[in-house]
C-alpha cells in the first residue's frame, strides 16, 4: 500500500516537473518581412506604410509573430497618419506583450499605442490615456528606441502641462528633447524646443523673466530656417511672437508673429497645413503698439475660428482695443458678454485630469501580479495538486469543519457589514439634505440681504434726489453719502481703504459712484466735470488699483465690474 502511494506521489512530482519546464514558451522569431518592417516604421514610416502590404499576416497562433504584427501596423498607420477605426489590433498587441513578456520596446510601443488610440476613439477617459502613457515612459526608460521614449515623453509632459503640473511637464518635456536628439529626428528636437519654450513662459509668470523661453524659441526658429523646415519655423515664429509679447517687446512680437502668419499662409495655401491661420498674435501686437485699426482688423480675421480658445482670443483682444484705444464701452461692453460666454464653454469642454500616484503603485503592482500570476500558473496549479493530492486523505475533515465555521464567520461579517454600509448611506443622505437645504437657506438670505441693502440705499433721501437730478455735492453731503454706502454695503468704504489705501479722495467719491450704479455722465453732474474727466479719472483709478495689487483686475474683468462686487 505504501509502494503504490510513493509511486503516485513520484508521478505526480515527473509530470510537475515536466510540465513547469514547458510553461512558457521562448521567445519566436519573426519573418524576415516582419523584422523588414520593423526597422523602417521609426526613421521610415513613410516607407514602412507602402512596405506594409508586402508583409504576411502571420497565423494566430503564432502569439508572439502575430502580436508583433498587430503592433507594428498600428504603429505604420499612426506614424503616417492614417484613420485608425478600431482598437482590435492593438488590444491584441497589448495583451500578449503586457502580460506574457519582458521586452521592455514591445511593452512600452503597447502602452504608448493603447493610450493613442483609445484617446483618438475616445474609448475610456482621459485618467487611463495619462496612466498608459506612464506605464509606457516607464518602460522606455529601459530601451534604446529613441523615437519611441521621445514620442512618449512628449505626450505625457503635454499631459502634464494639461493638468496644470508645469514642473513635472519640463522634466518630460527635457527628457523628450534628449531622446529626440539621439534619434536624429529634427521635427522633434524643433518641436520638443517650441514646448520648453511655453513651459519656461507659463512658469515665468506674468511680468517674470521670459529669456529662457525666449532662447528655447529663437532656437527652434534658427533650427527650422536652417533645416528648411517652413511648417515649424512657422510654429516657432508664432512661440517667439508670444514671448516676446510676454516680455513687453510689442515691436519684436508683431515682427515674428508677421513671420509665423506669412508661412502659415503659404503653407495652408500649397494645402500642407489643414488648421487654419491664426492672426490673433498680429492683432495683439498691434494692440500694445496702440494701433487700433490694425489690431481689430487681424482680430476679425478670427472671430468666427471654428476653434473656440481662438474665437476668445480674438474678442478679448477686440474688447480691450474699443475700451482701451477707442473708449467704445458700449462696444466694450458687448464684447465683454460673448468673451465671458466663450469662456464659460470652455470651461465646460476641459475636463481634468488627475493621475494619483497611489493610484499608479496601485496598477503597477497589479499588472504585476496578473503578469507573475499568468507566467507562473500552471506551475502554481501542479504545485497545488500535488499537495492536494497528498495532502486530502489526511486533512479533508479538518477543512470541511473549518470551512463551515469560517463561511459561517464571514457571513456573519458580511451581515454587520452590510447593516454598517447601509446605515452610513442613510446618515450620509441625511448630512447631504441638510447641507443641501442650509446653502439652500443661506444663498436664499443672502439675496434678500442684497436685495435689501440695495433698496435701503436707494430709498434713502439723498441718493433718491441724485437719481432724479444729478447735482454738485457740499463736502458734507460727500461725507453723508459715504455713511450711507458703508452703512448698505457691509463696511465698503471701510474696506476699500484697507485694502487699497493709496486712493485719493475724489477716487474715493468715483468708487462710491460707482458702486451706487451712476451713470457717467451723472457722475459728471455730481462730481462738476465733465464726461471725459470721469473717464480719465477711472482709468486713473484702475492703475492705482493695479499698481497696489496687480492681479487684482485678472481674467479680464472690468474695473465698474470688480467695484461692483468689491
Amino acid at each position: 500500500m505504501k509502494s503504490a502511494k510513493a509511486k503516485i506521489i513520484y508521478f505526480i512530482i515527473a509530470t510537475f516537473v515536466m510540465l513547469a519546464s514547458c510553461g512558457r514558451s521562448t521567445r519566436q522569431s519573426l519573418s524576415p518581412e516582419l523584422q523588414h518592417l520593423d526597422s523602417l516604421v521609426a526613421a521610415q514610416p513613410d516607407s514602412a506604410l507602402r512596405y506594409l502590404p508586402q508583409v504576411p499576416v502571420p497565423d494566430a497562433d503564432d502569439r508572439y509573430a502575430y502580436a508583433t504584427w498587430c503592433l507594428l501596423k498600428t504603429w505604420t498607420e499612426y506614424r503616417c497618419y492614417q484613420p485608425i477605426t478600431t482598437d482590435t489590433l492593438v488590444n491584441k498587441g497589448f495583451g500578449y506583450f503586457v502580460m506574457n513578456s519582458d521586452d521592455h520596446g514591445r511593452r512600452a510601443l503597447a502602452y504608448y499605442l493603447r493610450a493613442v488610440v483609445h484617446e483618438e476613439m475616445k474609448v475610456g477617459d482621459n485618467a487611463d490615456h495619462v496612466l498608459d502613457l506612464m506605464k509606457g515612459c516607464k518602460e522606455a526608460d529601459q530601451c534604446d528606441d529613441h523615437v519611441l521614449a521621445s514620442q512618449l515623453y512628449h505626450r505625457y509632459g503635454l499631459a502634464m502641462t494639461d493638468s496644470d503640473r508645469h514642473d513635472e511637464a519640463k522634466v518630460w518635456l527635457e527628457r523628450f528633447l534628449d531622446r529626440a536628439t539621439k534619434a536624429n529626428s529634427k521635427k522633434e528636437q524643433i518641436i520638443a524646443l517650441i514646448n520648453l519654450s511655453n513651459n519656461a513662459l507659463y512658469l515665468a509668470g506674468t511680468g517674470g523673466d521670459t529669456s529662457v523661453a525666449i532662447e528655447y524659441a529663437a532656437k527652434a526658429y534658427h533650427l527650422a530656417l536652417e533645416w528648411n523646415m517652413p511648417v515649424e519655423q512657422g510654429k516657432a515664429a508664432g512661440q517667439l511672437s508670444s514671448c516676446y509679447s510676454r516680455s513687453q517687446n510689442a515691436a519684436e512680437a508683431l515682427k515674428y508673429a508677421i513671420v509665423a502668419k506669412d508661412i502659415d499662409e503659404m503653407q495652408h495655401n500649397l494645402h500642407n497645413r489643414k488648421t487654419e491661420v491664426v492672426y490673433t498674435r498680429i492683432a495683439d501686437a498691434h494692440r500694445k503698439l496702440g494701433n487700433a485699426d490694425s489690431a481689430l482688423y487681424y482680430a476679425r480675421k478670427n472671430q468666427y475660428s471654428q476653434k473656440l480658445r481662438t474665437r476668445k482670443n480674438a474678442t478679448q483682444i477686440m474688447y480691450i482695443v474699443y475700451r482701451d484705444l477707442l473708449g467704445d464701452n458700449d462696444r466694450a461692453v458687448e464684447l465683454m458678454s460673448l468673451y465671458n460666454l466663450q469662456n464659460d464653454s470652455m470651461k465646460r469642454e476641459m475636463q481634468a485630469v488627475e493621475v494619483a500616484k497611489n493610484e499608479a503603485v496601485y496598477g503597477q503592482e497589479q499588472e504585476q501580479n496578473a503578469r507573475s500570476e499568468a507566467r507562473n500558473q500552471r506551475t502554481v496549479m501542479l504545485v497545488v495538486l500535488a499537495v492536494i493530492v497528498v495532502a486530502a486523505v489526511l486533512t479533508v475533515r479538518v477543512l470541511r469543519r473549518q470551512l463551515r465555521k469560517t463561511e459561517a464567520k464571514a457571513e456573519s461579517r458580511m451581515t454587520h457589514l452590510h447593516q454598517a454600509e447601509a446605515r452610513l448611506n442613510e446618515v450620509q443622505q441625511e448630512m447631504q439634505s441638510e447641507i443641501a437645504t442650509l446653502q439652500s437657506r443661506l444663498a436664499s438670505d443672502k439675496e434678500r440681504s442684497g436685495k435689501l441693502s440695495e433698496e435701503i440705499v436707494n430709498n434713502n433721501t439723498l441718493v433718491a434726489q441724485l437719481r432724479r437730478q444729478p447735482r454738485f455735492l457740499t463736502a458734507e453731503e460727500w461725507k453723508k453719502l459715504e455713511s450711507i454706502v458703508d452703512s448698505g454695503y457691509d463696511g465698503y468704504m471701510r474696506r476699500l481703504d484697507e485694502r487699497f489705501a493709496t486712493l485719493t479722495e475724489v477716487d474715493r467719491q468715483l468708487c462710491m459712484l460707482i458702486r451706487l450704479r451712476f451713470e457717467v455722465k451723472d457722475m459728471a453732474r455730481i462730481m462738476a466735470v465733465s464726461a471725459t474727466s470721469v473717464s480719465r479719472q477711472k482709468l486713473r483709478l484702475k492703475n492705482r488699483l493695479l499698481a497696489a495689487e496687480p492681479d487684482c483686475l485678472s481674467s479680464g474683468i472690468g474695473l465698474d465690474a470688480f467695484l461692483m462686487s468689491f
